[in-house]
């Protein structure tokens, strides 16, 4: 380890949280796919900031898109109307069937989202006491406790308990126990189309449309959680696209805004009836600068293909 590497490290030690386990790299600069240490040592990028920068780093145009957008709004909350939001609502939907976009600033905020949605729109529009959500096991749908509860896994929610309760968990692959774990208490299913903390898990299709089809004949929601597996990662824009399927809402984030935080949530207009003004909310979600850049980002993605 060098000197500068050595202080750098020193310096994280003393003022961060021990809430990582860092590689012995300390990067200074990045661009399209290479980055470079406080040593001058050049890396090809495989990682990609954990699934985020799939355009590259330090991308031209979306750099540029930046820098336009920081000149002339960045953040008003959303208590206004906003050009940028609107813009990258419409890409959206362009690429889906849904009907409703809700922005926030994490792949765990859209899955808060969805989850919030779904036994929201249960109760105040199906007019059911139902709030249960299945997900399946290995999977992985954020850290903040609602998506932790909905992740299931010992490992991850060790020291935190107790989690928020309504919350099932039934093997993958296996529709006889998804079935026999549905009640008048469920409201939705949450899926991975490919689970990627998992162990980068395809699901097979033929069972994805299993999961749908039982979740339409009992009149429950069907969620995919698309945020490492969407946005153009599988050779169509939405890994769900790939079996066929017609998912109520999805949720998203990594590679939206190629580094900027930013999160959404599609849902379908009958699913978006769920929610109303001062029902669910966020300071930074959606703002001038995050959607102006995902906005580039899109159009970039649904150009290039």
């Amino acid at each position: 380890m060098s000197d500068t590497f050595s202080a750098v490290k020193a310096q994280e030690e003393a003022l961060l949280c021990r809430s990582y386990s860092r590689y012995p790299v300390a990067v200074v600069r990045g661009k399209g796919s290479r980055l470079w240490d406080v040593d001058g040592k050049e890396y090809v990028d495989l990682l990609a900031g954990i699934a985020v920068t799939a355009l590259g780093h330090c991308n031209d145009e979306v750099c540029a898109a930046l820098e336009a957008q920081a000149h002339k709004l960045w953040h008003v909350s959303n208590l206004f109307y906003q050009e940028e939001q609107l813009e990258l609502a419409r890409l959206l939907l362009s690429t889906s069937h849904h009907g409703k976009a809700f922005f926030c600033n994490s792949g765990a905020e859209a899955n808060e989202a969805c989850i919030k949605l779904a036994r929201r729109y249960m109760r105040k529009v199906k007019q059911r006491d139902a709030y249960e959500i299945i997900t399946l096991g290995g999977c992985f749908h954020g850290r903040t406790f609602g998506a932790l509860a909905a992740t299931g896994r010992e490992s991850l929610s060790d020291g935190f308990t107790p989690l928020p309760e309504g919350f099932k968990q039934v093997p993958a692959n296996d529709l006889a126990a998804l079935e026999a774990a549905i009640t008048p208490a469920t409201a939705a299913v949450l899926v991975e189309v490919v689970q990627g903390e998992g162990g980068i898990v395809p699901l097979p299709g033929d069972y994805l449309r299993g999961v749908e089809a039982l979740c339409r004949k009992h009149d429950i929601l069907f969620i995919c959680d698309e945020v490492q597996a969407g946005l153009c990662r599988t050779g169509t824009f939405w890994a769900f696209q790939q079996h066929g399927l017609t998912p109520d809402a999805i949720s998203m984030a990594k590679s939206l805004a190629n580094g900027l935080p930013m999160g959404a949530m599609l849902a379908t207009d009958e699913m978006a009836r769920g929610f109303e003004a001062g029902s669910h909310a966020t300071t930074f979600g959606g703002g001038a600068l995050a959607s102006g850049v995902a906005a580039k980002c899109v159009e970039i993605m649904l150009r290039d293909k």
